[in-house]
């Protein structure tokens, strides 16, 4: 790790980056910090300001990607690309193609950018989802499928008003009651949880209706994860796929309304 928080034109003077510019990145943004990555040899990740990232953390979703090989030869999307470390190392880990959103504008350039430094022959597409939108998939159309969707459930931020209930949609609820319909057959999605009642509500989602989960962490049995420190460090993994017999669309949706009311 290099701590710069320094403008981003002085930060390629001091760490002796290549400066020429292109017309598709943005330089506007600080650089906080800069993060040597073991599984990506080829240059360091720049962490742009008020973009969260946690290198411990990623620890369990940068394995699947590197030694499981979880998206190679596969179409990703990944939702709330943060730095942009999981897009690029896709890219780096033999992908065919990310599309990568988030909320926020800062992010979407700061991926662009470290996927140009450290994938640059990848196929990527960004787009900012918009905040005020209920649907985490809002930056997606509705006939988009993909083989791989990557996400982190335990987001910070809530997705617009609901008037049918009075409150907000979580991102979790958003996420689950769409996924499946965004899938290519066999496909699944992989979610990262870092609280315990993320989890929780992950496994009752899938129980209730239908989707077979699994934890891509071995020992996760012997786990004592309820109660466990929040965060936990390393986040757990979970594959969820639709259940061969679960129509499309059938999802956690139905979960939400039973708990809440309709």
């Amino acid at each position: 790790m290099k701590t710069c928080f320094v403008p981003f034109l002085a930060f390629l003077l001091i760490t002796g980056c290549d400066s020429r510019f292109r017309d598709d990145l943005d330089y506007s943004y600080d650089v906080v910090q800069s993060w040597t990555i073991e599984e990506i040899p080829s240059g360091d990740l720049v962490q742009f300001e008020s973009v969260d990232f946690d290198l411990i953390a990623s620890v369990t979703i940068r394995q699947a990607i590197a030694k499981d090989n979880v998206a190679a030869s596969r179409d990703v999307l990944h939702i709330g690309s943060g730095v942009g470390l999981i897009s690029a190392m896709c890219l780096n880990y033999e992908a065919k193609s990310v599309v990568a959103t988030d909320i926020h504008p800062a992010a979407v350039s700061n991926t662009r950018y470290n996927v140009a430094a450290l994938a640059p022959d990848g196929k990527l597409t960004t787009r900012l989802r918009p905040a005020s939108k209920q649907d985490a998939f809002s930056a997606i159309e509705s006939d988009e499928k993909f083989d791989l969707i990557i996400t982190d459930l335990d987001q910070n931020h809530r997705l617009g008003e609901r008037e049918d209930d009075g409150g907000l949609r979580t991102f979790a609820e958003s996420f689950f009651g769409g996924f499946s319909s965004h899938l290519n057959s066999g496909g699944r999605a992989i979610v990262i949880c870092s609280k315990p009642e993320t989890l929780n509500l992950l496994l009752q989602t899938c129980k209730a209706n239908g989707l077979k989960a699994k934890s891509l962490e071995e020992d996760f049995e012997n786990r004592d994860w309820e109660s466990a420190d929040s965060p936990m460090i390393p986040a757990v993994l979970f594959e969820v796929r639709p259940d061969a017999g679960t129509p499309v669309g059938t999802t956690a949706q139905h979960l939400f309304l039973a708990k809440h009311g309709n």
